[in-house]
């Protein structure tokens, strides 16, 4: 999940806001072809893109120009 705070991660309430790991988005904002994704990511006004290639896939998130730009990723474990 893309985020816009600048906060620790093992701290209780981020934790339970980031719970849900999920943004609300909506659908006209939305592109979706072959190969190629995007969309808003409404809550934290975040630009979400993303492509496949043979062996993996390109992600870009374009942040707002306020708040601390992050990412979470939600690792299964041993990974």
């Amino acid at each position: 999940m893309a985020i816009t705070d600048n906060v620790d991660p093992t701290a209780k309430p981020y934790l339970e806001r980031i719970s849900g790991l999920s943004s609300q988005y909506d659908h006209d904002l939305e592109t979706a072809k072959p190969y190629e994704y995007s969309v808003l990511l409404e809550d934290e006004d975040i630009y979400a893109e993303a492509t496949a290639a043979h062996h993996s896939c390109y992600y870009r998130f374009s942040y707002p120009d306020s708040g601390q730009p992050g990412l979470v990723l939600n690792m299964p474990k041993g990974a």
